[in-house]
C-alpha cells in the first residue's frame, strides 16, 4: 500500500506499467528526467532475461505477479491522473484493470503485441486449444481497447494496422519508445571507421523470432555465398526451436560465412558491433527493429527493408533513404552496402534530430496532457 503525500497534485500522477525488457530503463530514466513536470510511479516485472537499471530507484515499484497491482497499489491507481501500459503482452494485467481503471489506462503497443493477433496468425486447426486461448485473448485485449483512455503506436502508420485488428473508437496518439537520456555514444567516430578486411558484414535480422523470415533474407543473399561476404544474425532472444532452425539453414547455404549470435550482447558494446556492419537486412512485414534502424541510420549504413511493412512507409514519408528487399536478390556484391552520399548524410541527420529527444518530449506531452 503507497501512502500518497498531500503535496502531490494527484492531476500530476502518471502510473506506468512497462514490460521488463532492454527498453525499460531508457524509458524509465527518459519520464524521470525529461518529464519532470509529473510525478510518475512505474510497476516492472520482478525477474526477466533484461537487467533494469534506472537512474534511480525512486517510485520503482518491481511486482511477482501483474494481477495483484490493482490490489496492491490500489489508492495509487485510483489518485493517478493516467495509467500507461508500454509493451501490451499481459492478459491478466488487463483483466485486473478492466472494472474500475479501464477508463483511465493508455495501451502503448509496440509491434509484436498486436500485429500477433492478426487473423492471418491464428493457429492452425491441429492445435484447437491453441486456436482457442488466441481467440480468447484476442477478444479480451478488443473488449479492452474499446474502453480505454486512447492508445499509442510507435509510429503513425501503425495506428491503421492496429485499427485494422482492433477498431474503435479511442484516441491514437504516436509516441515512441524514447531514447536513454544517459547512454552517450560516439557516434561521429564509430560512424568514420574504415574496415581493414573487404570482407561485406551484413546483419540479417535482429532476433530469434519468427517475423524476422530469415529465410527469406538468406534466400535473397543466396546468390552472393561465393562472394567476400559474412552474414551475422542476433539471435539471443526469440524462440528457441525458431533459432536452432535459422542457425541450422544459416550454415546450409552459407557455411562458414554465417555467424549467429546467442549471447546477449550489452548496449554500448551492441552499438560497436552495428558500426562494424556494413548493411542491414529487416525482412518484417510488421513494424519491428526500429532502435536497430536508427542506429544503422545514425552510423550511415545501408538499410534494406520490405516495401510492405508500415515502417517503409513511415520511413519513406520522412524522407528516409531505404531500399527494397525485393531487389535483394538482383543485387551485385558492389552495390550490397553502397550508399550514396546524400542519401546517408540524410540519414545521419535524421537519426541525429531522433536521438536529440525533442521529438520525443512533444509526443508524450501531448499524451500526458491529454
Amino acid at each position: 500500500m503507497i501512502t500518497l503525500p498531500e503535496i502531490i497534485e494527484r492531476d500530476k500522477i502518471i502510473v506506468h506499467v512497462i514490460a521488463r525488457d532492454k527498453f525499460t530503463a531508457g524509458y524509465i530514466n527518459f519520464m524521470k528526467l525529461r518529464m519532470t513536470e509529473w510525478e510518475h510511479h512505474f510497476f516492472v516485472a520482478a525477474s526477466g532475461i533484461y537487467d533494469v537499471k534506472p537512474v534511480d530507484e525512486r517510485n520503482v515499484h518491481y511486482y511477482s505477479k501483474s494481477r495483484e497491482i490493482a490490489k496492491k497499489y490500489r489508492d495509487l491507481l485510483t489518485e493517478c491522473r493516467k495509467i500507461i501500459i508500454s509493451g501490451v503482452w499481459d492478459t491478466r494485467l488487463l483483466l485486473s484493470l478492466q472494472k474500475d481503471f479501464v477508463h483511465k489506462t493508455y495501451l502503448q503497443f509496440w509491434g509484436g503485441d498486436f500485429y500477433g493477433y492478426r487473423f492471418s496468425r491464428i493457429p492452425g486447426i491441429r492445435h484447437p486449444r491453441a486456436s482457442l486461448k488466441w481467440l480468447i485473448r484476442r477478444y479480451l485485449h478488443h473488449r479492452f481497447i474499446k474502453h480505454c483512455a486512447g492508445t499509442l503506436s510507435l509510429i503513425t502508420r501503425d495506428i491503421d494496422e492496429l485499427q485494422k485488428i482492433f477498431p474503435s473508437n479511442v484516441k491514437h496518439f504516436t509516441a515512441r519508445m524514447p531514447e536513454d537520456v544517459l547512454e552517450h555514444h560516439d557516434f561521429t567516430s564509430l560512424a568514420s571507421r574504415r574496415h581493414e578486411s573487404s570482407t561485406v558484414r551484413i546483419l540479417a535480422g535482429n532476433s530469434a523470432q519468427r517475423p524476422n523470415d530469415h529465410k527469406g533474407i538468406f534466400e535473397s543473399l543466396e546468390h552472393l555465398k561465393d562472394s567476400d561476404i559474412e552474414i551475422v544474425s542476433p539471435l539471443s532472444y526469440g524462440e528457441p526451436d525458431y533459432r536452432n532452425k535459422v542457425i541450422a539453414l544459416g550454415h546450409k547455404i552459407f557455411g562458414d560465412k554465417f555467424k549467429p549470435i546467442t549471447d546477449f550482447i550489452p548496449k554500448a558494446e551492441y552499438v560497436e558491433f552495428l558500426a562494424s556492419c556494413d548493411c542491414a537486412v529487416f525482412n518484417y512485414n510488421q513494424q519491428a527493429a526500429l532502435g536497430n534502424i536508427w542506429l544503422m541510420f545514425r552510423l550511415g549504413k545501408k538499410v534494406w527493408l520490405r516495401e510492405n511493412s508500415s515502417m517503409w512507409h513511415d520511413f519513406t514519408a520522412k524522407g528516409a533513404a531505404i531500399y527494397p528487399i525485393s531487389e535483394l536478390s538482383c543485387v551485385d556484391f558492389e552495390a550490397l552496402s553502397a550508399i550514396p552520399d546524400d542519401a546517408r548524410n540524410t540519414n545521419i541527420a535524421l537519426a541525429e534530430e531522433r536521438f536529440s529527444g525533442q521529438d520525443a518530449r512533444k509526443e508524450w506531452e501531448a499524451v500526458l496532457n491529454d
